[in-house]
């Protein structure tokens, strides 16, 4: 449930709900792009919890907590955070008028993402999965960066 809260409550709800309390009232609409949007941006700040269960995968499962990582296994959550940012990114450009910018402005946070991929391969386990949390955070605030960007020019 961690995993479609965060979904929820870091994406869905700040983002979407933020476009529409700013906007005038005559305005206020449901629209596809900011849901989209939103939807992206709660995919990659779950990759902030993946990678902590990830690391805490050995103590959660001794605990009995049933977080998606103990569920899945870390093969599987490995595969699934390596996938969840380029998803973001092909949401973001099917909200635009210009694939050829929106995959330009995608390439740096997909490229700091597959960096920090194979970091937490390379780690699997322990504290000095804690940097992989570290670089994940950065990834999300390029992220952000890039999709603000993206939005002001489309």
């Amino acid at each position: 449930m961690g995993d479609l809260l965060v979904l929820t409550f870091f994406g869905l709800i700040p983002c979407s709900l933020t476009t529409y309390v700013i906007l005038p009232e005559h305005q206020q609409q449901f629209k596809e792009m900011p849901w989209a949007i939103a939807l992206a941006c709660g995919i990659v700040v779950d990759t902030l919890l993946l990678v902590n269960n990830y690391r805490d995968i050995d103590n959660d499962k001794a605990s009995g907590k049933n977080t998606l990582v103990v569920k899945i296994g870390k093969k599987a959550t490995e595969w699934i955070y390596l996938m969840t940012v380029p998803a973001a990114q092909i949401i973001i450009i099917t909200q635009t008028n210009n694939p050829i910018q929106g995959i330009l402005l995608s390439l740096p946070t997909l490229l700091l993402h597959l960096h920090t991929w194979k970091t937490m391969r390379r780690i699997k386990q322990g504290k000095a999965l804690n940097k992989v949390l570290g670089m994940t955070a950065r990834n999300i605030l390029i992220f952000g960066i890039m999709t603000t960007l993206h939005i002001i020019i489309a």
